[in-house]
């Protein structure tokens, strides 16, 4: 049985240097999500200090400048990003990995490539995180 998709209200960030991985991401969040994509590190570092993101999707690879690490760290920085939810989204699948981007401020991780509804499913456990602390 299919789940309604309604609107959660909350607005996600999704650093990612593939188009074609953002726009992937992009159909399948957009029903429930308000979605802002960024290139690179710089452009996400932008964008944050724009706009108050409810959760962070962040590649670890991208190539140019910041990776999801040194990004993450940076982002931790802002008092506003503290506890923001921030999921590595990444097709680092070694042993290890996982463990350690937990240990540098990530809170998720999510392996590529991944099913459309295992992202919906991660999202949703999040959201509710978020709803029942009241933000």
């Amino acid at each position: 049985m299919k789940r309604e998709r309604v609107h959660t209200g909350l607005s996600l960030l999704y650093v990612e240097d593939d188009n074609i991985a953002t726009e992937y991401v992009e159909l399948i969040v957009r029903p429930e999500y308000y979605f802002t994509s960024a290139v690179n590190g710089e452009e996400a570092l932008t964008k944050i200090q724009e706009t108050r993101y409810d959760i962070l999707l962040i590649d670890i690879n991208l190539r140019k400048g910041y990776d999801g690490i040194s990004l993450t760290k940076k982002i931790r920085e802002s008092e506003n990003y503290k506890d923001t939810p921030i999921v590595a989204v990444t097709a680092y699948a070694m042993s290890g990995d996982k463990e350690e981007f937990l240990a540098n401020g990530i809170d998720y991780y999510l392996p590529k490539p991944f099913r459309h509804v295992e992202l919906l499913q991660m999202l949703s456990e999040i959201t509710g995180r978020i709803k029942a602390a009241g933000r």
